[in-house]
């Protein structure tokens, strides 16, 4: 109905705008209604602007909504204290614009008198440190065959978003492992990032991505890898411990574009402590101090190319006949234009 008893809004009650692509309420509302002039529960969906630019008068933003038949499950009998996942639609597009999860329970007055609504509330978060290490790469190639035996300079690249808000990605990279030959570095490389738990399983991932260094141009990416976090993390809400560690495995590298092809495999191990346990024992990104749990020795590399008295010279080897016959050209050109230049201005006086 349009009576201002059968309808509600939580605008007001929104302070601080979510950014989170899967949010929760946790709400209880209640709402008299007579059949067969209520029979029909609207839900609808809306985002809230920012306050700077409510201001100037924009509106809230219409995302979709759901509709149920309330006297047709008071009819049928559906079961009370059941949750449900209902399918949000707008009117302009035939996609769905989400889903939302429910809990409708039609009582009589009765019924309503006697059984008091319950109170929501979200789950308790507890703050924790995800602390990653990557140990080595190895088999690492480019993907397609003409470059099966060049060698990749490589770097790392570690993308998370536990959160699993729109442009809220944590993203750090290593150091460069130039002139990786055979496909194989080390890293020895810790990286270090707060989460709370619990969350979104559909979050608790890290995403590995493996890229060859250019010194002229961009990087390019070589391939991929996703390690699914969810397990651990709810291990470790069961655990209750200080310290929940993952055992050291092999993620390997794929590419979409070259499927079925093995570009390589890196060995990582990880661990989640408490908040407690972090700040009474802190360690270092990388390999700087404090270089603790697990101690992590500085990885051996090769020189960059501009490092002096380094394989820069080794580099510019791959080249040399390149090299060479430009060299050339060079020299026969300045040979032959004051040549043909001469022989051309004791024609013109002739």
């Amino acid at each position: 109905g349009s009576e201002p008893e059968h309808n509600f809004t939580s605008r007001e009650q929104m302070k601080e705008r979510c950014l989170d692509l899967n949010p929760e309420f946790y709400q209880v509302v209640e709402l008299p209604a007579k059949f067969p002039m209520n029979s029909r529960l609207k839900i609808q969906l809306y985002d809230k602007p920012f306050e700077t630019t409510e201001r100037i008068g924009l509106l809230d933003r219409f995302i979709g909504e759901c509709a149920v038949n309330t006297e047709l499950r008071a009819l049928k009998g559906f079961a009370k204290g059941r949750q449900e996942w209902f399918t949000l639609f707008h009117p302009e597009y035939a996609t769905s614009r989400g889903k939302i999860l429910l809990r409708i329970d039609v009582l009589t007055e009765d019924e309503a008198r006697i059984f008091k609504a319950e109170e929501l509330s979200g789950p308790q978060y507890a703050e924790y440190e995800f602390r990653l290490v990557l140990w080595q790469t190895v088999g690492v190639r480019f993907p397609e065959e003409k470059d099966i035996n060049k060698d990749v300079d490589q770097k790392l690249r570690v993308t998370i978003n536990f959160s699993g808000a729109p442009g809220r990605d944590c993203i750090k990279d290593t150091d460069v492992a130039w002139y990786a030959a055979g496909g194989r570095a080390e890293w020895n490389y810790r990286m270090v990032f707060p989460v709370k738990l619990p969350m979104n399983p559909e979050h608790a991932r890290v995403k590995f991505s493996l890229w060859d260094e250019n010194l002229v141009g961009s990087a390019e990416n070589v391939g991929e890898a996703v390690l699914n976090l969810a397990p651990f993390f709810g291990r470790t809400l069961q655990e209750k411990t200080s310290q929940t560690k993952l055992k050291p495995l092999w993620v390997r590298f794929t590419h979409p574009n070259y499927q079925g092809i093995r570009l390589g495999q890196l060995y990582v191990e990880a661990s989640i402590v408490t908040k407690a346990f972090a700040e009474e024992h802190p360690v270092g990104e990388a390999q700087n101090e404090p270089n603790r749990l697990p101690f992590l020795p500085n990885p051996k590399r090769n020189a960059p190319p501009w490092a002096l008295g380094s394989r820069a010279l080794e580099a510019f080897a791959n080249y040399r006949n390149t090299i060479f016959c430009i060299a050339a050209v060079i020299l026969i050109a300045a040979i032959c234009i004051p040549i043909v230049a001469v022989a051309l201005f004791a024609t013109t006086q002739t």
